[in-house]
């Protein structure tokens, strides 16, 4: 196990299997599975595969953070069109659909009046 602050190299071990993780805070950003053959081979085979192993996800932490910078302002910039895009959309009703409810309003009325003119006609009777 090594550390330096917030950052964490340490090897975990969970249900019979070890992994290497590195820690950063709360976050895990990387790990691994430690292969039943090298742990077979014992603490220096662990060491110098945690090594190469880190050596390898260092190497390639600036692309993976260039990475991760073009993807947050790709979202930011999708993010920032959808916006722009529900601004300039009128959600009020089409013209077709109120005519359509005014008409369905009047035919509701006829059917209303004539129910009401057959319920006092029977009482009349």
């Amino acid at each position: 196990r090594w550390s330096s602050g917030p950052l964490r190299v340490q090897i975990v071990t969970e249900r019979g299997d070890q992994r290497l993780e590195v820690d950063f805070g709360y976050r895990t950003l990387w790990t691994q599975l430690l292969p039943a053959k090298v742990r077979r081979r014992g603490a220096q085979a662990v060491a110098e595969w945690s090594h190469q192993l880190l050596s390898v996800w260092l190497d390639g932490s600036d692309a993976e953070h260039a990475q991760l910078v073009a993807s947050v302002e790709a979202a930011r910039s999708q993010a920032a069109q959808s916006r722009a895009a529900a601004a300039g959309t009128d959600l009020s009703a089409p013209a077709e659909l109120l005519a359509a409810e005014a008409e369905l309003a009047e035919v509701s009325a006829t059917i209303q009046a004539e129910i009401l003119d057959a319920d006092s006609g029977e009482e009349a009777a």
